[in-house]
């Protein structure tokens, strides 16, 4: 899994795909987005550590397994659980921006009707604030989010209302998000309004905490029936909660149970948007995988952070979507692919392309990421062209048609440092694919795994850094990389 600095954790695991991750900022600015490479990269501060890469013995190669060239990108299939919560954009390809452009982006998207980056850039801005112009700021972008449908704005303008950095709390407001925030599943905005209504409370009022504290238990009986820790309930407990209802009159006590009943049975049901997103196919040509020769492929997009799926006012204007391509070569040789997906900016309109240049094996079908996008796209947007290597399996076998690193890769700079604190040492080696009038390799996959996914993760990353030359007018290789600790 990958997690970014502030513990969020996308669950996916990455193959060796030509993308970037961009991590926007977070509420607390600890996440900025990394550099445009082909390829996932992190930076790492190195510690006192080296690797070593080193080619393989022509003999080794030779006895190298047949490539596969078989793995597939996993698309996430999550059911949201993170999504709903998140406050950071985790954004596959595009162009990497600072803090400040960032921010612009955010506003733009929003001006543009996206509602995500009004919840995103508010959220971003009150952590910041430092005046009350700040907080006003961040309040236009939050309420204009709410009002574009985004389901996270209320429960960000009901502690906006509480921050005392923009002045005095404003009372009605903080009572009025949070109770639209429970409605959408908010658990912790209901015990902010039992807080609230308590007899120490800024609204001290027992029936509205009556109400409350029966939502807040009924919540987690449905949700949380097994969990037994009794600190998790503190201020709507069994015992709590009849106490609030011998102090309150029949009549009071029948309203707020009536009330509570409806407000729980809002929140139950939103909680059951919590499902994988079905990706939408919006392109196919070519043969189906079944066919007996020649290749084929389907394109799909996919609300995979349920931005769309989740819009309380179902505008989907500007939501993130994963594109991915299934190519499928149905011959029995391997075959060389290039997908390019033709879009354009959310908010420029201006033009750009997502490309993958693979090698698909015999017989096999290769989903590919392609990157994300902002809109639905049409069918004439995406291309893919295949063409036959002519006995690659058995040039490879024969030591043939090899590419040859030119000069030297430093293995160190992509030693994972998860993997150095924990004293974890490998080697992998990894069989790479130089196409017709490149010198750099644009597919690889592991041929022997270090046994740690972060190691052979790393030495795919190491490969792409390096200039290969071949004999042939493409060039087959394998290199073993070496992530070796050093006292």
């Amino acid at each position: 899994m990958l997690t970014n600095q502030c513990g969020g954790v996308n669950a996916r695991r990455r193959q060796y795909v030509p993308e970037t991750w961009n991590f926007a900022l977070q509420p607390s600015g600890c996440t900025m987005r990394a550099p445009m490479r082909t390829h996932i990269f992190f930076t790492a501060i190195l510690a006192a550590a080296s690797a070593a890469a080193q080619v393989l013995p022509t003999e080794a190669a030779k006895g190298a397994a047949t490539p596969q060239f078989d793995a597939s990108d996993q698309v996430p299939e999550s059911p949201g659980y993170e999504d709903a919560f998140a406050l950071y954009e985790l954004k596959v390809g595009g162009k990497p921006l600072n803090q400040d452009e960032q921010v612009t982006r955010w506003l733009d998207e929003l001006k543009a009707g996206r509602a995500r980056s009004g919840t995103l850039v508010g959220s971003h801005l009150a952590y910041l604030a430092l005046t009350t112009a700040d907080c006003a700021a961040a309040r236009d972008a939050l309420t204009r989010a709410d009002e574009l449908g985004n389901d996270q704005a209320p429960w960000k303008l009901a502690q906006l209302a509480g921050n005392t950095t923009c002045g005095e709390i404003d009372l009605a407001a903080k009572e009025r998000w949070l109770k639209k925030a429970v409605t959408l599943d908010y658990l912790i905005a209901a015990q902010e309004l039992i807080d609230l209504y308590s007899p120490t409370g800024a609204r001290g009022d027992p029936v509205q905490r009556y109400v409350y504290a029966r939502v807040a238990a009924g919540y987690f009986a449905a949700v949380y029936p097994n969990d037994t820790n009794a600190g998790a309930r503190a201020g709507f407990d069994a015992a709590v909660v009849q106490e609030m209802e011998k102090a309150l009159a029949p009549a009071d006590r029948k309203r707020a149970e009536t009330d509570a009943a409806q407000i729980l049975a809002q929140m139950l049901k939103r909680r059951e948007r919590f499902t994988p997103q079905h990706p939408q196919e919006f392109a196919r040509g070519g043969q189906n995988a079944k066919a007996a020769k020649g290749w084929g492929f389907a394109a799909f997009t996919v609300d995979y952070h349920h931005e769309c799926a989740w819009n309380l006012a179902a505008n989907c204007r500007g939501a993130q979507r994963l594109a991915f391509v299934d190519v499928s070569n149905n011959d029995p040789e391997f075959m060389a692919c290039k997908a390019k997906l033709s879009t354009k900016d959310f908010v420029t309109r201006a033009s750009e392309a997502l490309e993958r240049q693979v090698l698909v094996g015999p017989k096999v079908t290769r989903r590919l990421i392609l990157g994300d996008v902002y809109e639905p796209q049409d069918k004439g947007a995406m291309s893919v062209t295949c063409k036959v290597v002519p006995k690659l399996a058995e040039n490879a076998a024969a030591g043939k048609c090899r590419a040859r690193l030119q000069g030297s890769i430093d293995a160190q700079q992509f030693y994972p440092e998860s993997a150095k604190r924990r004293g974890i040492e490998g080697d992998a080696v990894v069989r790479y694919w130089v196409p017709a009038g490149s010198d750099s390799p644009v597919d690889a996959e592991i041929a022997r795994s270090s046994g740690y996914p972060a190691l052979d993760d790393a030495a795919i990353d190491t490969i792409r850094s390096g200039k290969f030359s071949s004999d042939c007018d493409y060039g087959l290789g394998s290199i073993r990389i070496a992530f070796k600790l050093q006292d």
